[in-house]
Protein backbone atom coordinates (compact mmCIF):
# COMPACT_ATOMS: atom_id res chain seq x y z
CA UNK A 1 0.00 0.00 0.00
CA UNK A 2 2.80 2.18 0.79
CA UNK A 3 4.51 1.52 -2.10
CA UNK A 4 1.45 2.09 -4.61
CA UNK A 5 0.98 5.72 -2.91
CA UNK A 6 4.87 6.36 -3.13
CA UNK A 7 4.24 5.98 -6.86
CA UNK A 8 1.16 7.74 -7.31
CA UNK A 9 3.57 10.83 -5.80
CA UNK A 10 6.20 9.99 -8.02
CA UNK A 11 3.84 10.57 -10.60
CA UNK A 12 1.90 13.95 -9.56
CA UNK A 13 5.66 14.98 -8.43
CA UNK A 14 6.44 14.59 -12.67
CA UNK A 15 3.35 16.10 -13.64
CA UNK A 16 3.12 19.27 -11.58
CA UNK A 17 7.22 19.76 -10.89
CA UNK A 18 8.59 20.01 -7.38
CA UNK A 19 6.55 21.90 -5.68
CA UNK A 20 3.74 19.45 -5.85
CA UNK A 21 5.79 17.20 -3.47
CA UNK A 22 4.92 20.22 -1.49
CA UNK A 23 1.14 21.11 -1.91
CA UNK A 24 -0.54 18.09 -0.30
CA UNK A 25 0.80 16.02 3.02
CA UNK A 26 -0.11 12.14 2.75
CA UNK A 27 -0.70 10.45 5.50
CA UNK A 28 0.34 13.36 7.52
CA UNK A 29 3.77 12.99 7.50
CA UNK A 30 6.50 14.73 5.61
CA UNK A 31 8.72 12.67 3.39
CA UNK A 32 12.41 13.65 3.25
CA UNK A 33 14.01 13.77 -0.13
CA UNK A 34 16.93 11.85 -0.94
CA UNK A 35 20.09 13.73 -2.97
CA UNK A 36 19.02 11.70 -5.59
CA UNK A 37 15.70 12.53 -5.82
CA UNK A 38 16.99 16.33 -5.42
CA UNK A 39 19.48 16.01 -8.40
CA UNK A 40 16.61 14.36 -10.50
CA UNK A 41 13.89 16.77 -9.77
CA UNK A 42 17.00 19.59 -10.34
CA UNK A 43 17.95 17.85 -13.55
CA UNK A 44 14.05 18.04 -14.20
CA UNK A 45 13.51 21.82 -13.38
CA UNK A 46 16.19 22.39 -15.78
CA UNK A 47 15.25 20.26 -18.94
CA UNK A 48 11.37 22.16 -18.51
CA UNK A 49 13.36 25.46 -17.79
CA UNK A 50 15.61 25.02 -21.11
CA UNK A 51 12.07 23.65 -22.72
CA UNK A 52 10.25 26.88 -21.69
CA UNK A 53 13.29 28.85 -22.50
CA UNK A 54 13.10 27.58 -26.04
CA UNK A 55 9.37 27.51 -26.61
CA UNK A 56 9.83 31.04 -25.78
CA UNK A 57 12.41 31.65 -27.79
CA UNK A 58 10.46 29.77 -30.58
CA UNK A 59 7.26 31.80 -29.80
CA UNK A 60 9.24 34.82 -30.22
CA UNK A 61 11.04 33.93 -33.38
CA UNK A 62 7.63 33.33 -34.42
CA UNK A 63 5.97 36.66 -33.51
CA UNK A 64 8.71 38.17 -34.93
CA UNK A 65 8.63 35.87 -38.20
CA UNK A 66 4.73 37.25 -38.55
CA UNK A 67 5.53 40.74 -37.65
CA UNK A 68 8.43 40.72 -40.58
CA UNK A 69 5.53 39.44 -43.24
CA UNK A 70 3.18 42.21 -41.92
CA UNK A 71 5.94 44.69 -42.16
CA UNK A 72 6.97 42.94 -45.77
CA UNK A 73 2.77 42.86 -46.54
CA UNK A 74 2.42 46.71 -45.36
CA UNK A 75 5.39 47.59 -47.55
CA UNK A 76 4.00 45.51 -50.76
CA UNK A 77 0.46 47.13 -50.01
CA UNK A 78 2.04 50.10 -49.90
CA UNK A 79 4.24 50.19 -52.94
CA UNK A 80 1.18 48.79 -54.51
CA UNK A 81 -0.36 51.95 -53.57
CA UNK A 82 2.51 54.03 -54.77
CA UNK A 83 2.35 52.09 -58.39
CA UNK A 84 -1.22 52.92 -58.35
CA UNK A 85 -0.90 56.50 -57.29
CA UNK A 86 1.59 57.18 -59.77
CA UNK A 87 -0.61 55.32 -62.34
CA UNK A 88 -3.55 57.55 -61.42
CA UNK A 89 -1.72 60.54 -61.35
CA UNK A 90 -0.09 59.78 -64.87
CA UNK A 91 -3.41 58.93 -66.03
CA UNK A 92 -4.77 62.36 -64.81
CA UNK A 93 -1.70 63.99 -66.21
CA UNK A 94 -2.54 62.84 -69.83
CA UNK A 95 -5.83 63.24 -69.44
CA UNK A 96 -5.64 67.15 -68.83
CA UNK A 97 -2.47 67.37 -71.28
CA UNK A 98 -5.27 65.83 -73.62
CA UNK A 99 -8.05 68.08 -72.70
CA UNK A 100 -5.33 70.95 -73.00
CA UNK A 101 -4.61 70.25 -76.67
CA UNK A 102 -8.16 69.64 -77.47
CA UNK A 103 -8.99 72.82 -76.06
CA UNK A 104 -6.29 74.68 -77.95
CA UNK A 105 -6.81 73.03 -80.82
CA UNK A 106 -10.23 74.55 -80.67
CA UNK A 107 -9.26 77.86 -79.83
CA UNK A 108 -7.10 77.27 -82.79
CA UNK A 109 -10.07 76.75 -84.68
CA UNK A 110 -12.38 79.43 -83.47
CA UNK A 111 -9.09 81.64 -84.16
CA UNK A 112 -8.95 80.69 -87.46
CA UNK A 113 -12.53 81.03 -87.70
CA UNK A 114 -13.07 84.52 -87.17
CA UNK A 115 -9.66 85.56 -89.01
CA UNK A 116 -11.35 83.71 -92.38
CA UNK A 117 -14.81 85.74 -91.08
CA UNK A 118 -12.70 89.20 -90.82
CA UNK A 119 -11.13 88.56 -93.64
CA UNK A 120 -13.78 87.77 -95.98
CA UNK A 121 -15.63 90.77 -94.66
CA UNK A 122 -12.67 93.35 -95.29
CA UNK A 123 -12.76 91.93 -98.61
CA UNK A 124 -16.44 92.06 -99.13
CA UNK A 125 -16.28 95.76 -97.70
CA UNK A 126 -13.19 96.46 -99.86
CA UNK A 127 -15.35 95.36 -103.07
CA UNK A 128 -17.75 97.22 -102.13
CA UNK A 129 -16.06 100.52 -101.38
CA UNK A 130 -14.34 99.49 -104.60
CA UNK A 131 -17.73 99.01 -106.52
CA UNK A 132 -19.09 102.45 -105.10
CA UNK A 133 -16.17 104.30 -106.23
CA UNK A 134 -16.20 102.68 -110.21
CA UNK A 135 -19.88 103.69 -109.77
CA UNK A 136 -19.07 107.38 -108.71
CA UNK A 137 -16.11 107.40 -111.32
CA UNK A 138 -18.76 106.13 -114.09
CA UNK A 139 -20.90 108.91 -113.32
CA UNK A 140 -18.40 111.31 -112.61
CA UNK A 141 -16.78 110.12 -116.48
CA UNK A 142 -20.64 110.42 -117.85
CA UNK A 143 -21.16 113.91 -116.12
CA UNK A 144 -18.06 115.26 -117.96
CA UNK A 145 -18.97 113.82 -120.92
CA UNK A 146 -22.41 115.46 -121.04
CA UNK A 147 -20.91 118.92 -119.92
CA UNK A 148 -18.57 118.39 -122.59
CA UNK A 149 -20.95 117.67 -124.95
CA UNK A 150 -23.04 120.78 -123.55
CA UNK A 151 -19.88 123.02 -124.22
CA UNK A 152 -19.33 121.38 -127.62
CA UNK A 153 -22.80 122.46 -128.63
CA UNK A 154 -22.73 125.86 -126.94
CA UNK A 155 -19.15 126.84 -128.58
CA UNK A 156 -21.13 125.78 -131.67
CA UNK A 157 -23.65 128.21 -131.27
CA UNK A 158 -21.42 131.00 -130.39
CA UNK A 159 -19.39 130.02 -133.60
CA UNK A 160 -22.30 130.36 -135.26
CA UNK A 161 -23.48 133.36 -133.52
CA UNK A 162 -20.27 135.27 -134.08
CA UNK A 163 -20.39 134.18 -137.72
CA UNK A 164 -24.17 135.89 -138.22
CA UNK A 165 -22.31 139.23 -136.82
CA UNK A 166 -22.33 142.05 -139.73
CA UNK A 167 -19.06 142.99 -139.74
CA UNK A 168 -18.04 138.71 -140.14
CA UNK A 169 -20.23 138.87 -143.13
CA UNK A 170 -18.62 142.11 -144.83
CA UNK A 171 -15.58 140.08 -144.32
CA UNK A 172 -16.58 136.69 -145.98
CA UNK A 173 -16.10 135.78 -149.57
CA UNK A 174 -19.93 134.87 -151.96
CA UNK A 175 -18.90 131.57 -151.49
CA UNK A 176 -18.91 131.39 -147.50
CA UNK A 177 -22.07 134.01 -147.28
CA UNK A 178 -24.01 130.82 -148.85
CA UNK A 179 -21.90 128.08 -146.71
CA UNK A 180 -22.91 130.30 -144.14
CA UNK A 181 -26.59 131.03 -144.61
CA UNK A 182 -27.05 127.65 -145.11
CA UNK A 183 -26.03 126.94 -141.55
CA UNK A 184 -27.63 130.14 -140.28
CA UNK A 185 -30.75 128.60 -141.78
CA UNK A 186 -30.44 125.33 -140.18
CA UNK A 187 -29.08 126.86 -136.61
CA UNK A 188 -32.47 129.07 -136.98
CA UNK A 189 -34.66 125.94 -136.67
CA UNK A 190 -32.70 124.29 -133.89
CA UNK A 191 -33.00 127.76 -131.91
CA UNK A 192 -36.60 127.59 -132.44
CA UNK A 193 -36.76 123.95 -131.42
CA UNK A 194 -35.03 124.93 -127.96
CA UNK A 195 -36.51 128.38 -127.04
CA UNK A 196 -38.06 126.29 -124.50
CA UNK A 197 -34.58 125.82 -122.82
CA UNK A 198 -33.35 129.28 -122.29
CA UNK A 199 -32.14 128.12 -118.71
CA UNK A 200 -30.52 125.25 -120.09
CA UNK A 201 -28.84 127.17 -122.88
CA UNK A 202 -27.70 129.80 -120.13
CA UNK A 203 -25.73 126.87 -118.22
CA UNK A 204 -24.63 126.15 -121.79
CA UNK A 205 -23.35 129.61 -122.46
CA UNK A 206 -21.52 129.45 -119.06
CA UNK A 207 -19.64 126.44 -119.88
CA UNK A 208 -18.59 127.69 -122.99
CA UNK A 209 -15.50 128.78 -121.44
CA UNK A 210 -14.70 125.42 -120.05
CA UNK A 211 -11.56 123.80 -121.69
CA UNK A 212 -11.91 120.28 -122.52
CA UNK A 213 -9.30 118.01 -121.58
CA UNK A 214 -8.98 114.60 -123.27
CA UNK A 215 -7.32 112.05 -121.94
CA UNK A 216 -4.84 109.56 -122.82
CA UNK A 217 -5.24 105.49 -123.09
CA UNK A 218 -0.97 106.21 -122.22
CA UNK A 219 -1.69 107.97 -119.06
CA UNK A 220 -3.19 107.30 -115.76
CA UNK A 221 -5.03 110.43 -114.34
CA UNK A 222 -4.16 111.42 -110.83
CA UNK A 223 -6.02 113.35 -107.86
CA UNK A 224 -9.38 113.58 -110.29
CA UNK A 225 -11.56 115.15 -108.11
CA UNK A 226 -8.74 117.56 -106.53
CA UNK A 227 -7.44 121.22 -108.00
CA UNK A 228 -4.66 119.31 -108.55
CA UNK A 229 -5.77 116.90 -111.59
CA UNK A 230 -3.18 115.70 -113.73
CA UNK A 231 -2.29 113.04 -115.92
CA UNK A 232 1.12 110.97 -115.29
CA UNK A 233 2.31 108.67 -118.84
CA UNK A 234 1.66 104.83 -117.62
CA UNK A 235 2.10 101.82 -119.59
CA UNK A 236 -0.73 100.22 -117.98
CA UNK A 237 -2.85 103.51 -117.20
CA UNK A 238 -5.87 101.23 -116.67
CA UNK A 239 -4.00 98.51 -113.50
CA UNK A 240 -2.48 101.16 -112.39
CA UNK A 241 -5.36 103.22 -111.80
CA UNK A 242 -7.34 100.39 -110.02
CA UNK A 243 -4.06 99.64 -107.97
CA UNK A 244 -3.63 102.99 -106.85
CA UNK A 245 -7.76 103.22 -106.00
CA UNK A 246 -7.34 100.22 -103.48
CA UNK A 247 -4.00 101.56 -102.06
CA UNK A 248 -6.41 105.23 -101.49
CA UNK A 249 -8.79 102.65 -99.85
CA UNK A 250 -6.05 100.82 -97.77
CA UNK A 251 -4.55 104.15 -96.56
CA UNK A 252 -8.05 105.90 -95.98
CA UNK A 253 -7.49 106.74 -92.37
CA UNK A 254 -3.60 107.70 -92.97
CA UNK A 255 -4.50 110.27 -95.22
CA UNK A 256 -7.11 112.32 -93.63
CA UNK A 257 -4.49 113.35 -90.89
CA UNK A 258 -5.37 116.55 -89.80
CA UNK A 259 -1.80 118.01 -90.31
CA UNK A 260 -0.78 116.72 -94.04
CA UNK A 261 -3.95 115.77 -95.44
CA UNK A 262 -3.17 118.94 -97.22
CA UNK A 263 0.12 118.22 -98.29
CA UNK A 264 -0.10 117.22 -102.37
CA UNK A 265 3.00 116.19 -102.54
CA UNK A 266 2.71 113.98 -99.39
CA UNK A 267 -0.81 112.96 -99.72
CA UNK A 268 -1.35 112.94 -103.57
CA UNK A 269 -1.53 110.17 -106.15
CA UNK A 270 1.82 110.86 -107.64
CA UNK A 271 3.00 110.10 -104.26
CA UNK A 272 1.40 106.80 -104.01
CA UNK A 273 1.84 106.18 -107.41
CA UNK A 274 5.71 106.45 -106.87
CA UNK A 275 5.60 104.01 -104.02
CA UNK A 276 3.44 100.84 -106.17
CA UNK A 277 5.80 101.53 -108.63
CA UNK A 278 8.86 101.29 -106.74
CA UNK A 279 7.44 98.06 -105.07
CA UNK A 280 6.27 96.27 -108.24
CA UNK A 281 2.34 97.28 -108.13
CA UNK A 282 2.20 95.69 -104.72
CA UNK A 283 -0.66 97.28 -102.78
CA UNK A 284 -0.21 95.58 -99.60
CA UNK A 285 3.91 96.21 -99.22
CA UNK A 286 3.21 99.72 -100.99
CA UNK A 287 0.58 100.31 -97.82
CA UNK A 288 3.07 98.90 -95.38
CA UNK A 289 6.24 101.13 -96.52
CA UNK A 290 4.00 104.25 -96.68
CA UNK A 291 2.67 103.90 -93.39
CA UNK A 292 6.36 103.56 -91.97
CA UNK A 293 7.63 106.32 -94.12
CA UNK A 294 4.41 107.99 -92.14
CA UNK A 295 5.93 107.21 -88.96
CA UNK A 296 9.79 108.36 -89.94
CA UNK A 297 8.55 111.38 -90.94
CA UNK A 298 6.62 111.76 -87.08
CA UNK A 299 9.89 111.19 -85.35
CA UNK A 300 12.25 113.23 -87.98
CA UNK A 301 9.36 116.23 -87.41
CA UNK A 302 9.61 116.85 -91.31
CA UNK A 303 6.41 118.18 -91.28
CA UNK A 304 7.85 121.14 -89.64
CA UNK A 305 11.09 121.00 -91.73
CA UNK A 306 8.31 121.04 -94.86
CA UNK A 307 6.34 124.04 -93.41
CA UNK A 308 9.54 125.97 -93.01
CA UNK A 309 10.46 125.18 -96.35
CA UNK A 310 7.37 125.87 -98.24
CA UNK A 311 6.24 128.99 -95.59
CA UNK A 312 9.69 130.59 -96.23
CA UNK A 313 10.33 129.48 -99.74
CA UNK A 314 13.48 128.77 -99.29
CA UNK A 315 16.00 127.02 -101.59
CA UNK A 316 18.99 124.39 -100.61
CA UNK A 317 21.66 127.88 -100.40
CA UNK A 318 19.01 129.05 -97.27
CA UNK A 319 18.85 125.41 -95.84
CA UNK A 320 20.32 124.89 -92.15
CA UNK A 321 24.09 124.19 -92.11
CA UNK A 322 24.43 124.75 -96.07
CA UNK A 323 27.49 126.89 -95.68
CA UNK A 324 29.57 124.88 -93.47
CA UNK A 325 28.81 121.74 -95.63
CA UNK A 326 29.38 123.05 -99.35
CA UNK A 327 33.03 124.36 -98.38
CA UNK A 328 33.94 120.92 -97.98
CA UNK A 329 31.50 118.83 -100.29
CA UNK A 330 30.54 121.28 -103.42
CA UNK A 331 27.47 119.67 -104.78
CA UNK A 332 25.02 121.62 -107.28
CA UNK A 333 21.20 120.47 -107.90
CA UNK A 334 19.59 121.47 -110.72
CA UNK A 335 15.98 122.16 -109.69
CA UNK A 336 15.89 125.55 -111.17
CA UNK A 337 18.60 125.58 -113.73
CA UNK A 338 17.77 122.61 -116.42
CA UNK A 339 16.04 119.57 -116.91
CA UNK A 340 15.86 116.53 -119.66
CA UNK A 341 12.70 116.82 -121.75
CA UNK A 342 10.86 114.01 -119.72
CA UNK A 343 11.47 116.29 -116.63
CA UNK A 344 14.06 114.79 -114.92
CA UNK A 345 17.08 116.95 -112.75
CA UNK A 346 20.29 115.95 -111.50
CA UNK A 347 22.43 115.99 -108.71
CA UNK A 348 26.28 116.86 -109.43
CA UNK A 349 29.09 116.80 -106.82
CA UNK A 350 32.85 117.23 -107.37
CA UNK A 351 33.93 114.26 -105.40
CA UNK A 352 37.57 115.38 -106.66
CA UNK A 353 37.01 118.98 -104.88
CA UNK A 354 35.44 117.02 -101.37
CA UNK A 355 37.43 117.00 -97.82
CA UNK A 356 35.89 114.52 -96.23
CA UNK A 357 38.48 114.65 -93.26
CA UNK A 358 37.11 118.42 -92.20
CA UNK A 359 33.76 117.57 -93.33
CA UNK A 360 33.44 115.14 -91.03
CA UNK A 361 35.65 117.66 -88.04
CA UNK A 362 33.55 120.37 -88.70
CA UNK A 363 29.85 119.39 -89.40
CA UNK A 364 28.77 117.31 -86.71
CA UNK A 365 25.99 114.33 -87.62
CA UNK A 366 22.88 116.47 -86.27
CA UNK A 367 23.73 118.90 -88.74
CA UNK A 368 24.72 116.65 -91.60
CA UNK A 369 21.12 115.18 -90.99
CA UNK A 370 19.20 118.31 -90.56
CA UNK A 371 20.47 119.70 -93.87
CA UNK A 372 19.93 116.17 -95.83
CA UNK A 373 16.48 116.06 -94.25
CA UNK A 374 15.69 119.30 -95.67
CA UNK A 375 17.18 118.64 -98.76
CA UNK A 376 15.18 115.43 -99.01
CA UNK A 377 11.68 117.30 -98.26
CA UNK A 378 12.79 120.13 -101.25
CA UNK A 379 13.78 117.08 -103.60
CA UNK A 380 10.13 115.82 -102.29
CA UNK A 381 8.20 119.50 -103.36
CA UNK A 382 10.14 119.74 -106.45
CA UNK A 383 9.60 116.40 -107.95
CA UNK A 384 6.09 116.60 -107.45
CA UNK A 385 6.06 119.64 -109.23
CA UNK A 386 7.98 118.48 -112.13
CA UNK A 387 5.97 115.07 -112.65
CA UNK A 388 2.62 117.03 -112.54
CA UNK A 389 4.03 119.70 -115.05
CA UNK A 390 5.76 117.38 -117.43
CA UNK A 391 3.10 114.39 -116.90
CA UNK A 392 5.49 112.11 -116.71
CA UNK A 393 7.65 110.32 -113.73
CA UNK A 394 10.44 113.11 -113.07
CA UNK A 395 13.55 111.19 -111.05
CA UNK A 396 16.70 112.70 -109.83
CA UNK A 397 19.78 110.94 -110.78
CA UNK A 398 23.16 111.15 -109.00
CA UNK A 399 26.41 110.11 -109.89
CA UNK A 400 28.32 110.20 -107.04
CA UNK A 401 25.67 110.19 -103.89
CA UNK A 402 26.56 106.51 -103.16
CA UNK A 403 30.39 106.82 -103.14
CA UNK A 404 30.34 110.16 -101.15
CA UNK A 405 27.84 108.10 -98.78
CA UNK A 406 30.05 105.63 -98.32
CA UNK A 407 33.24 107.56 -97.87
CA UNK A 408 31.41 109.30 -94.83
CA UNK A 409 30.47 106.39 -93.41
CA UNK A 410 34.07 104.51 -93.81
CA UNK A 411 35.40 107.99 -92.25
CA UNK A 412 33.28 107.88 -89.31
CA UNK A 413 33.88 104.48 -88.84
CA UNK A 414 37.76 105.17 -87.97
Amino acid sequence: MEEVQAVDDEQRAGRHGSAGLFLFEKGGDAVDETPEDLAALETERAANKKLADDLADEEQRRRMAEEKDREDEIAVVRQINVEYSITAEEEERERRVHEYEIAKVEDEMMRRRGQVAAIEAAEEERNRRISEAENVQIQNLRERAFSQELAVKAMEKERVRRLSLPEHRERAPSSGLERFYSCKSVDADKEGEAAGKSDQMEMMDGLSEIPVVHGSASKVLVDENSKWSCFIASENAQEEKNQLHALRLSLEEELKAERHAKYIELVGDVRLLRFLRGHKMNVSVAATKYREMLALRQKLKLDDIRDDVVNNNKIPDEFPHFQKIIPHLPFLDSYDVFSTPDGHVFHFEMTGYADFQKLVTDVTEEEWQTFFLYSMEYRALKLDQLSRQHESWCKRYSSATSRVFLSLVLTRSY
